[in-house]
């Protein structure tokens, strides 16, 4: 059994865009934009109160700053992993394969390699197309219904259920 599907910086960029609002992330980016309008409007008032119109400016400053954070920082970072990940496969674009052996499963990014035990999935969570295999270590292998080979998820799925500890419905 095997999923395999083709890593683009689309589908990457989707991956870190899932959870930008979603807990801890959703709380800190409600806290740069509240931030954001407290300096531009920090920033109003100096332009108008104080006789040194200087203040104004680092406020400003500090707004963009909070605007940088907000909404610009997850992506920007994002963009800089994936090129260093490019250029660590040589390859702008690369398969990822996972395949289901009897052993182990096996995932391979282009020509690197790591093996997981099925004794360490702890569970498997469903979303759509996408399947997250989770294992003890807080690690995770994404799969894609639609990109099985030889067979289907229904049959993965009860292969797994088989070869782990996993009490999965």
């Amino acid at each position: 059994m095997k999923n395999e599907y083709r890593i683009t910086w689309n589908l990457y960029k989707s991956w870190v865009t899932a959870n930008m609002f979603k807990g801890k992330s959703l709380f800190f980016r409600i806290f740069w934009c509240l931030l954001l309008v407290l300096m531009i409007v920090f920033g109003i008032i100096s332009l108008n109160i104080y006789d040194v119109k200087a203040i104004s400016i680092y406020f400003f400053l500090l707004s963009l700053l909070c605007l940088y954070n907000a909404f610009l920082r997850h992506i920007i970072l994002a963009k800089k992993t994936y090129r260093k990940l490019s250029q660590t496969y040589g390859k702008e674009n690369w398969t990822r394969s996972i395949l289901f052996e009897n052993d182990n499963i096996l995932l391979t990014d282009n020509n690197v390699s790591i093996k997981y035990k099925y004794s360490d999935i702890v569970d498997i969570k469903e979303n759509g197309n996408e399947i997250f295999v989770i294992f003890n270590n807080k690690s995770f292998i994404r799969l894609y219904k639609s990109a099985f080979i030889g067979c289907d998820w229904s049959e993965c799925k009860k292969f797994l259920k088989d070869k782990s500890t996993l009490t999965y419905q």
